[in-house]
């Protein structure tokens, strides 16, 4: 699930060797607002990994870049602690017509983020405005390695690259996730056309905005008809795609291409050039990967990989194809493809080549049959982005 301090100890061996005692490391992300950033670096042995190389005499500093921790009990926030983020602060970017969510802007008040506030992440997407709020960290960086997990997304296929760059934005609900409702009406939350399960999303969705910053009281209350609300849901089925969690996402993808397009084309100020601001390059952390429903309940998928590369889409197709995955049918990638303005790529597709200690390997990219590690989709994407499979 979280790329292993063994991997970012390798990696910043090779970093400290490049730099000849000269410039600064920095460790830093943004996890989900929920999880425990002390836990994260314990339990993947990232702070052995920066307290070793510190009494070796090289400053390297740790940051989590959130400026909020938000505790959940029953599936509900419980409390919002303020962090202290990113120690220089904080930069909004406003991609205005160069933002992917430019020709679905006129149905901004569906667009939901990670948090109960709505009105937050519409406040920042709307038809005026496509503002994300970016670590200064970030783009005072000269260079940018990116440390992803080789794992599954249910909002997004795979994780990967491009996805992981959901990192330099410091506050989760500046980020669009996906649109309530169906898609008949607009939304891409779930697909069909259910009145029902459209009412469903609908009183949930008020329940929640309800909840945003109430007391003790109805929380208690709140808690326990969560519970037999979840309860409900994961014993029928009635609802098992949720919260955009299927390949018909048609939101998560456009926030995570304009949030590459500010890491590779934002300067220092935050203001977009023409040219590349920075350096780029990527290790992908697949010696156990993850599959299933990502990115946090997935399951352990031995494969003994490691990918690296200096374009994020030329790894990520050599990625995707690894899993047994059809990157065609992965939204952010095939997207990203088709930039005209602030490309990702210096690349086509058919110009990636895969190369690899495996011969067998090599051959893959050309190789359209082999599912090759057979890694397991989320459950909304299956039978969707498979190597030969048929679409739904």
């Amino acid at each position: 699930m979280i790329t292993h301090g063994s991997v970012l100890r390798a990696v910043t061996d090779y970093v400290l060797i490049a730099l000849k005692g000269k410039g600064q490391v920095i460790i830093a992300d943004a996890p989900m607002y929920t999880a425990d950033f002390e836990r994260i670096v314990r339990l993947t042995g990232t702070d052995s990994v920066v307290e070793f190389y510190r009494q070796q005499g090289y400053p390297i500093s740790l940051i989590d870049l959130r400026v909020e921790f938000a505790e959940c009990k029953d599936h509900l926030v419980v409390e919002r602690i303020p962090l202290v983020g990113d120690p220089k602060g904080y930069c909004v970017i406003d991609l205005g017509e160069h933002s992917e969510f430019i020709p679905v802007s006129h149905l901004s008040r569906r667009y939901r983020g990670s948090d109960y506030d709505s009105e937050e992440t519409i406040q920042h997407h709307n038809e005026a405005a496509n503002e994300y709020y970016i670590s200064r960290t970030v783009l005072e960086a000269d260079v940018v390695i990116n440390v992803p997990k080789l794992k599954t997304h249910m909002k997004a296929g795979v994780t990967l690259n491009l996805k992981n760059m959901i990192g330099i934005n410091g506050d989760k609900n500046w980020i669009p996730h996906f649109r309530l409702g169906s898609v008949s009406r607009g939304g891409d939350e779930f697909p069909g056309n259910n009145l029902v399960r459209e009412l469903e999303s609908l009183t949930k969705d008020r329940f929640k905005d309800s909840l945003f910053g109430a007391g003790s009281i109805p929380m208690f209350f709140a808690r326990h008809l969560r519970k037999v609300q979840k309860a409900l849901v994961e014993r029928t089925g009635f609802a098992a795609i949720r919260n955009g969690s299927w390949y018909g996402n048609d939101t998560l993808w456009r926030s995570v291409l304009d949030l590459n397009k500010i890491l590779f084309y934002a300067d220092k100020e935050g203001v977009l050039g023409q040219k590349r601001q920075r350096r780029y390059f990527s290790v992908v952390d697949g010696i156990i990967g993850g599959e299933g429903d990502g990115p946090v309940l997935q399951t352990p998928k031995p494969c003994g990989v490691v990918v690296a590369g200096q374009d994020p889409i030329a790894v990520d197709l050599c990625a995707i194809r690894l899993m047994g995955f059809d990157w065609t049918k992965i939204p952010k990638v095939a997207r990203a493809l088709q930039l005209d303005d602030y490309k990702l790529s210096n690349c086509a597709a058919s110009d990636v080549e895969l190369k690899s200690d495996v011969s067998r390997w090599c051959e893959l990219l050309a190789d359209g049959s082999d599912p090759f590690l057979e890694f397991v989709p989320p459950r909304g994407w299956k039978g969707h982005i498979e190597i030969n499979s048929r679409e739904l």
